[in-house]
Protein backbone atom coordinates (compact mmCIF):
# COMPACT_ATOMS: atom_id res chain seq x y z
CA UNK A 1 0.00 0.00 0.00
CA UNK A 2 1.49 3.56 -0.98
CA UNK A 3 1.74 5.71 2.11
CA UNK A 4 0.10 9.03 1.80
CA UNK A 5 2.51 12.14 2.70
CA UNK A 6 0.84 14.29 5.54
CA UNK A 7 1.58 17.07 8.06
CA UNK A 8 -0.31 17.20 11.15
CA UNK A 9 -1.33 19.68 13.57
CA UNK A 10 0.18 20.64 16.42
CA UNK A 11 -1.09 18.25 19.58
CA UNK A 12 -1.25 20.57 22.50
CA UNK A 13 -0.61 18.83 26.03
CA UNK A 14 -2.57 19.54 28.64
CA UNK A 15 -1.68 18.93 32.02
CA UNK A 16 -5.18 16.71 33.09
CA UNK A 17 -6.88 15.26 30.48
CA UNK A 18 -10.42 16.47 30.74
CA UNK A 19 -8.73 20.12 30.12
CA UNK A 20 -9.74 19.19 26.72
CA UNK A 21 -13.49 19.15 27.37
CA UNK A 22 -15.23 22.10 25.96
CA UNK A 23 -18.99 22.55 27.28
CA UNK A 24 -21.59 24.60 25.10
CA UNK A 25 -23.28 27.02 27.72
CA UNK A 26 -26.53 26.71 25.49
CA UNK A 27 -27.86 23.30 25.19
CA UNK A 28 -25.02 21.35 27.24
CA UNK A 29 -23.08 19.70 24.76
CA UNK A 30 -19.93 17.95 25.47
CA UNK A 31 -16.30 18.01 22.92
CA UNK A 32 -13.38 17.43 22.76
CA UNK A 33 -12.33 18.90 19.48
CA UNK A 34 -12.59 22.24 20.34
CA UNK A 35 -15.25 23.30 18.41
CA UNK A 36 -15.73 27.35 18.11
CA UNK A 37 -19.18 26.80 17.01
CA UNK A 38 -21.18 23.63 18.72
CA UNK A 39 -21.88 21.02 16.30
CA UNK A 40 -25.70 20.83 17.85
CA UNK A 41 -27.06 23.90 18.42
CA UNK A 42 -24.60 25.77 15.74
CA UNK A 43 -23.69 28.45 18.21
CA UNK A 44 -20.86 30.29 19.10
CA UNK A 45 -21.43 29.26 22.96
CA UNK A 46 -18.89 26.46 23.46
CA UNK A 47 -16.07 27.05 26.35
CA UNK A 48 -13.66 24.78 28.51
CA UNK A 49 -15.13 23.01 31.23
CA UNK A 50 -12.60 24.52 33.84
CA UNK A 51 -14.54 27.92 32.77
CA UNK A 52 -17.58 26.57 33.23
CA UNK A 53 -17.20 24.90 36.64
CA UNK A 54 -15.19 28.37 37.53
CA UNK A 55 -18.93 30.37 36.11
CA UNK A 56 -20.71 27.77 38.37
CA UNK A 57 -18.65 28.35 41.65
CA UNK A 58 -18.67 31.67 41.18
CA UNK A 59 -22.62 31.88 40.82
CA UNK A 60 -22.70 29.92 44.31
CA UNK A 61 -20.37 31.88 46.13
CA UNK A 62 -22.67 35.26 45.04
CA UNK A 63 -25.84 33.80 45.95
CA UNK A 64 -24.04 32.57 49.74
CA UNK A 65 -23.14 36.19 50.00
CA UNK A 66 -26.39 37.41 48.77
CA UNK A 67 -27.95 35.15 51.36
CA UNK A 68 -25.40 36.61 53.95
CA UNK A 69 -26.12 40.12 53.19
CA UNK A 70 -30.23 39.30 53.53
CA UNK A 71 -29.79 37.70 56.79
CA UNK A 72 -27.63 41.13 57.80
CA UNK A 73 -30.23 43.52 56.67
CA UNK A 74 -33.57 41.70 57.80
CA UNK A 75 -31.21 41.55 61.23
CA UNK A 76 -30.39 45.29 61.52
CA UNK A 77 -34.50 45.93 60.05
CA UNK A 78 -35.97 43.84 62.50
CA UNK A 79 -33.94 45.36 65.86
CA UNK A 80 -36.02 47.41 68.49
CA UNK A 81 -34.09 49.67 69.57
CA UNK A 82 -31.20 51.36 68.32
CA UNK A 83 -28.36 49.13 70.74
CA UNK A 84 -30.04 46.26 68.69
CA UNK A 85 -29.38 47.70 65.79
CA UNK A 86 -25.62 48.17 66.72
CA UNK A 87 -25.01 44.96 67.60
CA UNK A 88 -26.92 43.65 65.02
CA UNK A 89 -24.69 46.17 62.28
CA UNK A 90 -21.42 45.24 64.35
CA UNK A 91 -22.53 41.19 64.16
CA UNK A 92 -23.28 41.60 60.62
CA UNK A 93 -20.09 43.36 59.44
CA UNK A 94 -17.90 40.53 61.46
CA UNK A 95 -19.90 37.69 59.93
CA UNK A 96 -19.15 39.38 56.24
CA UNK A 97 -15.53 39.63 56.50
CA UNK A 98 -15.64 36.23 58.00
CA UNK A 99 -17.69 34.96 55.27
CA UNK A 100 -15.48 37.24 52.58
CA UNK A 101 -12.47 35.87 53.84
CA UNK A 102 -13.42 31.95 53.80
CA UNK A 103 -14.63 32.41 50.02
CA UNK A 104 -11.07 34.11 49.20
CA UNK A 105 -9.31 31.16 50.65
CA UNK A 106 -11.24 28.35 49.50
CA UNK A 107 -12.40 29.16 46.45
CA UNK A 108 -10.14 26.74 44.56
CA UNK A 109 -11.54 24.32 46.68
CA UNK A 110 -15.43 25.39 45.43
CA UNK A 111 -14.14 25.45 42.17
CA UNK A 112 -12.92 21.68 42.49
CA UNK A 113 -15.96 20.66 44.00
CA UNK A 114 -18.10 21.94 41.03
CA UNK A 115 -15.72 20.50 38.64
CA UNK A 116 -16.18 16.74 39.91
CA UNK A 117 -19.98 17.31 40.86
CA UNK A 118 -20.30 18.41 37.15
CA UNK A 119 -18.09 15.51 35.94
CA UNK A 120 -20.10 13.25 38.15
CA UNK A 121 -23.47 14.35 37.26
CA UNK A 122 -22.93 14.81 33.60
CA UNK A 123 -21.28 11.51 32.82
CA UNK A 124 -23.83 10.57 30.42
CA UNK A 125 -23.97 13.76 28.43
CA UNK A 126 -20.05 13.57 28.26
CA UNK A 127 -19.97 10.07 26.94
CA UNK A 128 -22.99 11.33 24.42
CA UNK A 129 -20.52 14.12 22.86
CA UNK A 130 -17.36 11.75 22.76
CA UNK A 131 -19.43 9.03 21.04
CA UNK A 132 -20.65 12.38 18.87
CA UNK A 133 -17.14 13.30 18.20
CA UNK A 134 -16.18 10.18 17.18
CA UNK A 135 -19.32 9.45 14.89
CA UNK A 136 -17.50 12.71 12.73
CA UNK A 137 -14.07 10.32 12.46
CA UNK A 138 -16.38 7.67 10.29
CA UNK A 139 -17.67 10.96 8.17
CA UNK A 140 -13.84 12.05 7.83
CA UNK A 141 -12.38 8.78 7.12
CA UNK A 142 -15.47 7.92 4.43
CA UNK A 143 -14.67 11.40 2.47
CA UNK A 144 -10.88 10.51 2.57
CA UNK A 145 -10.44 12.86 5.14
CA UNK A 146 -8.12 10.16 6.83
CA UNK A 147 -5.43 13.05 8.41
CA UNK A 148 -8.43 14.77 10.31
CA UNK A 149 -10.12 11.66 11.29
CA UNK A 150 -6.40 10.58 13.16
CA UNK A 151 -6.20 14.32 14.72
CA UNK A 152 -9.76 13.78 15.99
CA UNK A 153 -8.90 10.31 17.70
CA UNK A 154 -5.54 11.57 19.06
CA UNK A 155 -7.86 14.20 20.61
CA UNK A 156 -10.52 11.48 22.02
CA UNK A 157 -7.32 9.06 23.09
CA UNK A 158 -6.56 11.90 25.65
CA UNK A 159 -10.02 10.93 27.58
CA UNK A 160 -10.93 7.29 26.30
CA UNK A 161 -7.21 4.97 26.42
CA UNK A 162 -9.07 1.93 25.44
CA UNK A 163 -7.26 -0.84 22.59
CA UNK A 164 -9.87 0.10 20.25
CA UNK A 165 -8.78 4.05 19.85
CA UNK A 166 -5.10 2.63 19.99
CA UNK A 167 -5.67 0.35 17.04
CA UNK A 168 -7.75 2.77 15.19
CA UNK A 169 -4.92 5.24 15.17
CA UNK A 170 -2.45 2.57 14.48
CA UNK A 171 -4.50 1.78 11.07
CA UNK A 172 -4.32 5.19 10.11
CA UNK A 173 -0.62 5.94 10.71
CA UNK A 174 0.16 3.11 9.21
CA UNK A 175 -1.13 4.75 5.88
CA UNK A 176 0.75 7.90 6.53
CA UNK A 177 4.08 8.51 5.36
CA UNK A 178 5.59 9.27 9.03
CA UNK A 179 9.00 11.41 9.24
CA UNK A 180 11.13 12.80 12.18
CA UNK A 181 10.00 16.09 12.21
CA UNK A 182 6.80 14.84 12.92
CA UNK A 183 4.87 15.15 16.30
CA UNK A 184 4.32 11.38 17.09
CA UNK A 185 3.23 9.45 19.37
CA UNK A 186 4.25 5.84 20.64
CA UNK A 187 3.54 4.62 24.39
CA UNK A 188 0.18 5.81 24.27
CA UNK A 189 -0.55 3.36 21.60
CA UNK A 190 0.96 0.28 23.13
CA UNK A 191 -2.20 -2.17 23.67
CA UNK A 192 -2.15 -5.17 26.18
CA UNK A 193 -2.26 -8.37 23.41
CA UNK A 194 -0.12 -8.67 20.27
CA UNK A 195 -0.89 -6.81 17.30
CA UNK A 196 0.81 -6.74 13.75
CA UNK A 197 -0.27 -3.44 13.05
CA UNK A 198 1.02 -2.11 16.02
CA UNK A 199 4.36 -3.72 15.65
CA UNK A 200 4.34 -2.36 11.89
CA UNK A 201 4.13 1.34 13.91
CA UNK A 202 6.96 0.26 16.39
CA UNK A 203 9.62 -0.46 13.36
CA UNK A 204 8.94 2.85 12.09
CA UNK A 205 9.28 4.66 15.20
CA UNK A 206 12.32 2.55 15.85
CA UNK A 207 14.00 3.71 12.55
CA UNK A 208 13.10 7.27 12.42
CA UNK A 209 12.43 8.60 15.88
CA UNK A 210 14.60 6.09 18.45
CA UNK A 211 14.05 8.54 20.90
CA UNK A 212 10.45 7.70 21.39
CA UNK A 213 11.28 3.88 22.28
CA UNK A 214 11.09 3.78 25.71
CA UNK A 215 10.03 1.39 28.46
CA UNK A 216 6.74 0.73 27.51
CA UNK A 217 7.49 -0.31 24.10
CA UNK A 218 10.46 -1.97 24.99
CA UNK A 219 8.51 -4.41 27.61
CA UNK A 220 5.84 -5.35 25.07
CA UNK A 221 8.77 -6.11 22.67
CA UNK A 222 10.47 -8.05 24.71
CA UNK A 223 7.18 -9.76 25.41
CA UNK A 224 6.18 -10.86 22.07
CA UNK A 225 9.85 -11.38 20.37
CA UNK A 226 8.89 -14.91 19.01
CA UNK A 227 5.66 -13.38 17.43
CA UNK A 228 7.18 -10.58 16.32
CA UNK A 229 10.32 -12.66 14.74
CA UNK A 230 7.39 -14.50 12.66
CA UNK A 231 6.21 -11.43 10.63
CA UNK A 232 7.08 -10.36 6.98
CA UNK A 233 10.23 -7.85 8.68
CA UNK A 234 10.04 -8.81 12.27
CA UNK A 235 13.56 -9.77 12.53
CA UNK A 236 14.29 -6.24 11.29
CA UNK A 237 12.00 -4.58 13.65
CA UNK A 238 14.10 -6.66 16.76
CA UNK A 239 17.02 -5.82 15.42
CA UNK A 240 15.72 -2.19 15.36
CA UNK A 241 14.10 -2.17 18.37
CA UNK A 242 16.92 -3.87 20.67
CA UNK A 243 19.48 -0.98 18.80
CA UNK A 244 17.53 1.32 20.67
CA UNK A 245 17.40 -0.20 23.87
CA UNK A 246 21.20 0.45 23.96
CA UNK A 247 20.50 4.70 24.90
CA UNK A 248 20.91 4.03 28.63
CA UNK A 249 22.57 1.46 30.86
CA UNK A 250 19.29 1.12 32.73
CA UNK A 251 17.81 0.14 29.80
CA UNK A 252 20.39 -2.10 28.50
CA UNK A 253 19.95 -3.76 32.33
CA UNK A 254 16.37 -4.20 32.05
CA UNK A 255 15.80 -5.61 28.65
CA UNK A 256 19.13 -7.56 28.34
CA UNK A 257 17.00 -10.79 26.76
CA UNK A 258 15.97 -9.00 23.42
CA UNK A 259 19.68 -7.41 23.47
CA UNK A 260 21.07 -11.36 24.24
CA UNK A 261 18.88 -12.55 21.06
CA UNK A 262 19.66 -9.48 18.58
CA UNK A 263 23.42 -9.08 19.32
CA UNK A 264 24.72 -10.64 16.32
CA UNK A 265 22.85 -9.12 13.87
CA UNK A 266 23.03 -5.45 15.60
CA UNK A 267 25.04 -2.71 13.10
CA UNK A 268 28.09 -1.89 13.81
CA UNK A 269 27.79 1.16 15.00
CA UNK A 270 25.51 -0.15 17.62
CA UNK A 271 27.29 -2.76 18.38
CA UNK A 272 30.51 -0.35 18.87
CA UNK A 273 28.25 1.41 21.65
CA UNK A 274 27.08 -1.70 23.50
CA UNK A 275 30.82 -2.50 23.98
CA UNK A 276 31.27 0.61 25.24
CA UNK A 277 28.64 0.89 27.93
CA UNK A 278 30.01 -2.71 28.66
CA UNK A 279 33.55 -1.74 29.34
CA UNK A 280 32.15 1.40 31.74
CA UNK A 281 29.78 -0.97 33.48
CA UNK A 282 30.29 -0.21 36.93
CA UNK A 283 27.37 -1.10 39.36
CA UNK A 284 25.97 -3.08 36.48
CA UNK A 285 25.64 -7.32 36.69
CA UNK A 286 26.94 -8.01 33.03
CA UNK A 287 28.90 -10.90 33.12
CA UNK A 288 26.81 -12.79 31.08
CA UNK A 289 26.46 -9.54 28.36
CA UNK A 290 30.03 -8.89 28.44
CA UNK A 291 30.70 -12.64 27.48
CA UNK A 292 28.46 -12.56 24.75
CA UNK A 293 29.65 -9.74 23.13
CA UNK A 294 33.08 -11.05 23.75
CA UNK A 295 32.39 -13.70 21.81
CA UNK A 296 30.88 -11.54 18.89
CA UNK A 297 33.84 -9.57 18.42
CA UNK A 298 36.07 -12.76 18.28
CA UNK A 299 33.65 -14.13 15.43
CA UNK A 300 32.78 -11.13 13.43
CA UNK A 301 35.53 -8.04 14.33
CA UNK A 302 38.33 -9.80 15.48
CA UNK A 303 40.23 -7.98 12.52
CA UNK A 304 38.58 -4.67 13.23
CA UNK A 305 40.45 -2.01 15.41
CA UNK A 306 37.81 -0.46 16.87
CA UNK A 307 37.14 -3.30 19.36
CA UNK A 308 40.39 -3.87 20.03
CA UNK A 309 40.62 -1.96 23.50
CA UNK A 310 37.57 -3.55 24.88
CA UNK A 311 38.33 -7.31 24.68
Amino acid sequence: MRKKPVQFKPFKRTTFAFQKLTYCRRCGTFSILKEQVCSVCHKKTPIPVERQAELVAAKSLRIDALIAVFLFLAGVLLARTSVESIAMILCGLILLTLLFLFQRKWRKSFFLFHLDNMFHKQLPQIKAGLLRNSQSIVRDRDAGQERIAYEKLREIGTLLRSDPIRKLKLIFLNQFYLRKDMDLEMDSLIMREFDPDLVDYIGTIARIRKDLIKKRTLRYVTRYQIEIAKLPGGENILIDVAGCALRTKPYIDQFRSLIIGQMRKLPKERFLRLCKMLHQREGYDWDDLYARAQAVCEEQYHWDPDFSKFF
